[in-house]
């Protein structure tokens, strides 16, 4: 369908207008941006490129009772301001950044520019729209990984700090324990200072994992070897009655990462989605060849490390923040540092990390690695 609806009772026009009219329809309905024209409170104009963005056909767009069903749910009030304004000649242009809805129901990031422009049969805002979803999403990533390897340089400093007045705590227990009637104290309690120096050892070692720097040691291992192998830690490391699931599908694919680094994303994904609350009963660990996130139709030429759970939902709050350290819905059960491992190794060769969760079906986590054959 194209961008144009044809007009009742429009005057037919001479040869030579009618030839320009239609040149200039047929390049505005193939400009590389949207254009579109509202006139009382209704879409009367979308090219197709407007109505590409948005998933739909220029009739859908043209028959909507609004453009607000085009915009996410909670922009619309801000958005529908902004008409008014413009409309009420408090504003002479329109300039708005809001998120839209894809027909599919993904999330876009729009600006529109506008103006009011007056004709002959009357006043209408028209202007031009840009889907900038994929810039925006790129500048987001730019921070977060920006703050996310300030803060993993942040919590290996005080990692070796940390480590050091360990080490003087468990040196000195440890030699309590071998006089321990000369030391005065039940031996118990000395134990119990070793298990909580042994445990404040291991959540070290995770924070100066945040800020290592592990290109050097790239390699190119077998990944389902390597998940086989781990198999028995992995069924050791869950809860009693938390079944773990393995289903692998790359036997053969090689990922440019070393032994530990691969070893260290399945085991912290594990130990997570062991470890979230409620009922949860099964863990599924899975391999296969997918293709780049950022590409969905390419080739499968990416090594997928999937974790699934049937726990409960993340919660939307912490949804944004479930990779940084300490973000955890474990309560003390949890370090809030396996993701954040998992994250920077990932990071560290290449590799893409997401998540899905929604209510009544848990969590999913994938690790996309670069093979190397």
């Amino acid at each position: 369908m194209g961008g144009i609806t044809d007009i009742p009772d429009r005057p037919e026009l001479p040869q030579g207008l009618a030839e320009s009219d239609a040149r200039y329809r047929r390049l505005v309905d193939q400009a590389p941006v949207g254009v579109y024209a509202i006139r009382d409170g209704r879409v009367s104009f979308a090219n197709q490129r407007m109505a590409a963005i948005f998933g739909r056909t220029v009739g859908e767009i043209l028959a909507l009772p609004s453009p607000l069903p085009l915009v996410h749910p909670d922009d619309r009030e801000r958005v529908a301001l902004g008409l008014a304004e413009l409309g009420e000649g408090r504003e002479a242009t329109l300039r708005l950044g809001f998120r839209g809805l894809h027909a599919s129901g993904r999330e876009l990031r729009i600006e529109v520019h506008g103006g009011i422009v007056h004709t002959e049969s009357g006043a209408e805002l028209a202007g031009v729209l840009l889907d900038v979803t994929e810039p925006a999403r790129a500048e987001e990533l730019a921070h977060g990984i920006m703050r996310m390897e300030a803060i993993g340089r942040l919590a290996a400093g005080a990692a070796h700090d940390f480590n050091n007045i360990l080490a003087v705590i468990r040196i000195t227990a440890q030699m309590m324990q071998q006089d321990v009637e000369d030391a005065g104290v039940d031996p118990e309690d000395l134990q119990q200072i070793l298990t909580a120096v042994d445990r404040g050892i291991g959540l070290s070692d995770q924070l100066l994992e945040l800020g290592r720097d592990r290109h050097q040691g790239a390699e190119s291992v077998a990944a389902d070897v390597i998940v086989r192998d781990l198999a028995p830690l992995l069924r050791g490391a869950l809860r009693p009655g938390v079944l773990l699931e393995i289903d692998l599908h790359c036997d053969g694919v090689r990922v440019a990462i070393d032994e530990a680094g691969l070893e260290r994303i399945v085991r912290n994904l594990v130990v997570n989605a062991g470890g979230t609350k409620g009922d949860q009963r099964r863990v599924c660990l899975a391999t296969r060849r997918a293709p780049r996130p950022s590409d969905p139709d390419g080739a499968a030429s990416w090594l997928c490390v999937e974790v699934s759970d049937d726990g409960p939902a993340i919660p939307p709050d912490l949804r944004d923040r479930i990779f940084e350290p300490f973000s955890t819905t474990k309560g003390e059960r949890g370090s809030g540092l396996e993701l954040a491992n998992v994250w920077a190794v990932a990071r560290t060769f290449g590799g893409v990390v997401t998540v899905e969760s929604g209510p009544d079906r848990g969590s999913t986590f994938r690790v996309f690695l670069p093979t190397t054959g």
